[in-house]
């Protein structure tokens, strides 16, 4: 009887890997840091044990980091090569997180960013381009650089008047004074009924990385009390003096805004140059919360 055979082939288990590329986080932007997420899965079915991909920068973005559990990534003039020695298994993932910033230059550009793997699991990831094949080994995104929202704020006080609480009628009502700790009215004092506030001020403001921001504020003020009532005998309130008077004022000062619209002011001033009888040095502290 004639002998028979019979022939039967299975699919050979091996990897198969692909990569996917997320837009930056935070959008990108002059003067801050922006993380690329590369995705890399394994759709065949048996375990990766090796990678290699590759990540072209463009011209204006530089490199900051790269890393991933698993992955050692090398830079050289933009271009992102990283290794994996570990475990991907069948329909898992690995990823890779790419930092970078956006030179001064590129406000208003769009900017493309390639990537590519090696899909058998090799050290051979194709050259990240537009030209990159097979597709589902490649990847690229397409984001537009924003302007720094660092800048610099000049706000000049042109005019503000300051009215006070007029004090004086029918009398003096000392309630409103000051007293030492033995509970004497204090000599001398004045109290402002119209003040006129005017000169520069300027603010700077940066973004920091979690975009909560820091200001920082310096200012000169003149200030003219021209209406001002100065006491003298207060235990016998008989003596009012009534001129007007000019002097200086410093202000700086530092602001912390966060994420939610709160801020934080902290303003620190010296008040009564260029006046020969007064001086006053203050710290203020102000707490700005929404209220929707």
């Amino acid at each position: 009887m004639p002998g028979s055979c019979a022939q039967s082939s299975a699919p050979i288990a091996a990897p198969n890997l692909t990569i996917a590329k997320a837009a930056p986080v935070p959008a990108l932007e002059i003067g801050a840091q922006s993380t690329y997420v590369l995705t890399v899965t394994n759709n065949g079915s048996s375990t990766a044990t090796t990678a290699q991909v590759k990540d072209q920068l463009p011209t204006e973005l530089s490199f900051v980091s790269a890393a991933g559990i698993g992955w050692t990534c090398t830079n050289a003039s933009g271009l992102i090569t990283c290794n994996f020695s570990g475990t991907i298994a069948a329909s898992s993932t690995s990823t890779i997180n790419v930092v970078v910033t956006a030179a001064t230059s590129a406000p208003g550009k769009t900017v493309t960013n390639y990537a590519s793997v090696d899909p058998t699991g090799g050290g051979n990831a194709p050259a990240p381009s537009p030209s990159c094949t097979p597709s589902t080994s490649c990847a690229s995104v397409s984001s537009t650089v924003g302007a720094s929202k660092r800048r610099t704020e000049a706000i000049i006080h042109n005019y503000l008047a300051k009215r006070g609480e007029r004090i004086v009628s029918n009398g003096l009502d000392l309630h409103r004074l000051y007293t030492s700790a033995a509970g004497t009215y204090i000599d001398g004092q004045k109290i402002s009924i119209d003040r006129l506030i005017f000169g520069p001020e300027v603010r700077y403001r940066t973004e920091l990385s979690d975009k909560s921001a820091l200001g920082f504020h310096v200012g000169v003020k003149g200030l003219w009390d021209f209406n001002p009532i100065g006491l003298r005998n207060l235990d016998e309130p008989t003596e009012i003096e009534k001129r007007s008077n000019l002097h200086v004022r410093f202000d700086v000062g530092a602001t912390l805004y966060s994420t939610s619209g709160m801020s934080l002011e902290v303003n620190l001033g010296y008040e009564g140059l260029g006046h020969d009888q007064y001086s006053a040095k203050s710290i203020t502290g102000r707490l700005r919360i929404p209220l929707q």
